[in-house]
C-alpha cells in the first residue's frame, strides 16, 4: 500500500512539475539516461527519490516537555510575503534534487526574505552565493504580500529569514532535508524571561552537587518566576536565609521584580517584600496562588568607559541540533546611547583590543594580555553553559541552526555578568567598520553551515548509492523494497545526522571558532573550556 501511495504522489509530483518549470523540461529531466557515478551524484537519480521518499518522511517537530511546549510555535499564518502553502514542496525539492546536486554543491541558492537595501542582500549573497528570489521581501506591496502568489523555487540550498518557521512547516512546506534554514522553533525560551528563569533554574538544579559547574553559573544573576511552586520555594529559600537580613543591611534593596510581560524592574524594598511574604505566607502558598512576575538578584555597579556604561556583545551560532553543534564569534563593546549634537540618542562601539587598551590606560588592569587569558576564555565557557541550558526545547532537526547575539556587562571588579541573548540579532551596522564587520561575520557563518549542508548531502547519496549496489533495496514495477526496513531507517537517521566530512570544514580563518560539538567525547567536547569534573553531568 505504502509503495502505490508513493508510486502516485510521485505520478502527481511530475504532473506539478510540469506546471512549475515546463513539460518538455522536465520530462527530458525525468527521462534522461543515469548518470556517471560520483561522490556527488546518485546512481539512479530515480530510484534514489523513491527510496528517499520512505526514508524521509515527515515529523513534527513539537515534543512534549515543559519547555518544548511553552517554546515552540506551531506555523499559524496562512499569508506570508505571498507565499503558497505547499504540502508538496519538499517532495518537489527532493525531485529536483536528485536529479541535480549541483544545487547543493554549486554555488548557494540563497532564499531570504530581507529587504533590498539590507547588508545581507546587498553585501552579502552576491558575493557567496545566488539570491533566488528577488522579489521576495519585507516591503512588498499590500496586495503581493497578503495573497498566495509566490512558489519558492525548488532548487533552494539556503533559507536565511525573519520568521519563515512561523509560517510554514518544516520539512514539508520548507527546510526540507537537503536545505538549510535559519531559526530554531524553541528560541523563545532565550527571548522570555519567564521562559529562561525556568531553563536556568532546572539547568542549576540538574548540576546537582559539582561545584566546578555551580561555579560556572556565577555569571548568570538569579532570577525566580513565582508562579513556579519550585522556583517560588527556592527564593524563599534564599530570602529567609541569616545572610540575607545581613546582606539588606548592608546594602538596602539586593533584589528587583519584573512584572510578566515587562522589561521595566522595580526595586524590591521592604513594603514590597512584606507584600509577597504576606500574599505567599512566607512561601508555604508557593505553587497555590500564582504571583505572576520574576524577581531578579540585582547586579553589581558596572564598570564605566569613558564615563559611560557599556556592555559586551558577542555572537552565539547554533550551527546544527542535532547533534548539538555551537561556535563563539566576537563582537563589539558597546556604549549606553547618549544624546549627539542634533539630540538624537547614539552609540558608540569599541573591538575587544580597544577595550583592553583602555583598561591599561586607566590601571584597571596590569595584564596586558587581559581580554585573551580571561575575557574571551569565560565569554566562551559562559556560551557553553547557555547553550547547555536552552538545549531541551531547540527542535532537533537537521536542517536548523542559528545565529544569536549575547550580551554581557563587566562590573567595577571586572567579573562578568550575563545580561541577555537575542535570537533575532540586528545585522545592520552605521559605520563602515560595523558593516565590514557583519559582512565578514554573515559570510563565515554561511561557510560553516554550508559545509554540514554539504556534509549531511554526501553521506546521503553515497548510503543510497551503496544499500542499492548492496542489494539490500531492489525495485520491481516502479516499487521499492527493503531487506530490513528498521535497520536502513535506523541507519539513515545516523546519516543525517550533522558532521563534517574532511572536504567541507571551514577554514582556519573564519571567524567563529567552536565551543560544543557534541559528535566528539571528552574535553574536546567542548574544545576544553569546561573541566572533566563538570563534563561528567553534562554528558
Amino acid at each position: 500500500m505504502l509503495a502505490f501511495l508513493v508510486s502516485n504522489c510521485l505520478g502527481l509530483l511530475f504532473l506539478l512539475l510540469n506546471d512549475y518549470q515546463g513539460a518538455n523540461t522536465h520530462r527530458q529531466l525525468l527521462e534522461s539516461p543515469t548518470q556517471p557515478p560520483s561522490v556527488y551524484r546518485f546512481d539512479n537519480p530515480l530510484q534514489a527519490y523513491r527510496i528517499l521518499t520512505y526514508l524521509d518522511t515527515y515529523q513534527s517537530p513539537r515534543n512534549n516537555t515543559f519547555l518544548e511546549q511553552i517554546s515552540y510555535i506551531e506555523p499559524y499564518r496562512s499569508f506570508h510575503l505571498g507565499l503558497t502553502v505547499d504540502n508538496l514542496y519538499c517532495y518537489k525539492h527532493r525531485l529536483y534534487f536528485v536529479h541535480d546536486p549541483e544545487i547543493i554543491f554549486g554555488q548557494p541558492k540563497i532564499f531570504t526574505d530581507y529587504n533590498s537595501s539590507s547588508l545581507l542582500r546587498k553585501s552579502v549573497v552576491p558575493e557567496i552565493g545566488i539570491d533566488v528570489q528577488t522579489n521576495i521581501h519585507l516591503d512588498m506591496d499590500f496586495n503581493s504580500k497578503f495573497g498566495h502568489n509566490f512558489d519558492i523555487n525548488m532548487d533552494v540550498s539556503h533559507f536565511f529569514s525573519g520568521g519563515l518557521y512561523t509560517a510554514r512547516k518544516i520539512g514539508k512546506q520548507f527546510s526540507c532535508l537537503t536545505q538549510a534554514s535559519n531559526q530554531i522553533p524553541g528560541n523563545r525560551i532565550i527571548q522570555n524571561k519567564e521562559f529562561f528563569a525556568r531553563a536556568l533554574f532546572e539547568y542549576r538544579e540538574s548540576l546537582g552537587s559539582k561545584p566546578l559547574c555551580k561555579e560556572d553559573l556565577k555569571y548568570f544573576p538569579k532570577i525566580w518566576s513565582l508562579k513556579d511552586k519550585d522556583q517560588c520555594s527556592s527564593f524563599f529559600e534564599e530570602i529567609n536565609k541569616d545572610e540575607y537580613q545581613q546582606l539588606k543591611q548592608e546594602k538596602g534593596s539586593i533584589y528587583s521584580k519584573i512584572p510578566e510581560g515587562k522589561e521595566d524592574v522595580i526595586p524590591l524594598g521592604d513594603k514590597e517584600e512584606e507584600t509577597i511574604r504576606s500574599a505567599l505566607k512566607n512561601g508555604e502558598y508557593c505553587g497555590y496562588l500564582m504571583h505572576r512576575f520574576l524577581v531578579q538578584k540585582d547586579l553589581p555597579a558596572s564598570l564605566l568607559l569613558n564615563h559611560s556604561e557599556f556592555r559586551i556583545r558577542v555572537y552565539l551560532l547554533i550551527a546544527s541540533t542535532n547533534p548539538l553543534i555551537a561556535y563563539y564569534h566576537d563582537g563589539f563593546i558597546i556604549s549606553n546611547p547618549q544624546n549627539n549634537k542634533q539630540g538624537t540618542q547614539a552609540h558608540s562601539t569599541k573591538t575587544m583590543e580597544e577595550l583592553q587598551t583602555y583598561l591599561l590606560e586607566n590601571k584597571i588592569t596590569k595584564n596586558r594580555n587581559w581580554i585573551n587569558t580571561y575575557l574571551r576564555f569565560e565569554l566562551k565557557k559562559v556560551l557553553v553553559h547557555l547553550v547547555r541550558m536552552i538545549q531541551a526545547p531547540l527542535v532537533k532537526i537537521s536542517t536548523l541552526y542559528e545565529l544569536q547575539s549575547v550580551d554581557f556587562m563587566l562590573d567595577d571588579k571586572l567579573n562578568l555578568w550575563f545580561l541577555e541573548a537575542d535570537a533575532f540579532p540586528e545585522l545592520e551596522g552605521t559605520t563602515g567598520r560595523e558593516k565590514q564587520f557583519f559582512t565578514d561575520m554573515l559570510k563565515d557563518h554561511f561557510e560553516i553551515v554550508t559545509g554540514l549542508l554539504r556534509s549531511r548531502t554526501k553521506r546521503i547519496i553515497q548510503y543510497i548509492n551503496r544499500i542499492t549496489k548492496e542489494k539490500k533495496i531492489w525495485e520491481e514495477n516502479e516499487e521499492i523494497f527493503f531487506d530490513n526496513f528498521l535497520q536502513i531507517k535506523e541507519e539513515f537517521q545516523e546519516v543525517i545526522k550533522n558532521s563534517f566530512e574532511s572536504e567541507f570544514e571551514p577554514r582556519s580563518l573564519n571567524g567563529f571558532s567552536k565551543i560544543v560539538d557534541e559528535t566528539v567525547n571528552g574535553t574536546a567536547r567542548y574544545n576544553g573550556l569546561l573541566q572533566e569534573g563538570c563534563i561528567e553531568n553534562l554528558n
